[in-house]
């Protein structure tokens, strides 16, 4: 009987051990790969695998992170999956204005992009994937773009006015 139960425990030892061999492989397999440049990102987002790019664009500072989508694990491949990209504008540019760097500096959003669209898609481009976005810095985007049209409608409000009139 005892060596029944140590043979029990034994087991029980050995299989937590391939538990935990196989939980530590799993989370190194899904590390995110550190990207260098926009090749190697743009190649991880074509594929959808876990990746991650510091860029600086236009005097500002952006972070891009991608996950590993679920569907590469699966022995089929889901029709309608996503991959999701991370932006984060982490420092504006020195040229900007306070008010720029208050309403977007820290802010970011997450992009559901569908498989589909990944190989035709320049992520570094922002108005290429805006509309799978959500979040602050999407909202922040749109807020400025909306505040720039006001005033210039505003700035221009004379001239509209008159031209108005002359087609009355």
């Amino acid at each position: 009987m005892k060596k029944r139960a140590g043979n029990k425990i034994q087991t029980q030892r050995v299989l937590k051990v391939v538990i935990l061999v196989i939980i530590v492989a799993y989370i190194i397999i899904s590390l995110p790969k550190k990207c260098q440049n926009e090749e190697c990102f743009s190649s991880k987002v074509q594929s959808c695998k876990a990746a991650y790019l510091t860029k600086e664009k236009d005097g500002n500072t952006y972070f891009y992170s991608t996950a590993e989508k679920l569907s590469n694990y699966l022995p089929y491949k889901a029709k309608n999956s996503m991959c999701f990209i991370e932006v984060t504008l982490k420092k504006t540019s020195p040229a900007a204005s306070e008010d720029i760097k208050q309403q977007l500096e820290g802010k970011s959003m997450t992009c559901a992009l569908p498989v589909n669209v990944l190989p035709d898609l320049d992520f570094e481009k922002v108005e290429n994937i805006l509309d799978f976005c959500h979040g602050k810095l999407k909202e922040s985007i749109y807020e400025l773009v909306i505040n720039r049209m006001h005033n210039l409608v505003l700035g221009n409000l004379n001239e509209i006015r008159s031209a108005i009139l002359n087609e009355i």
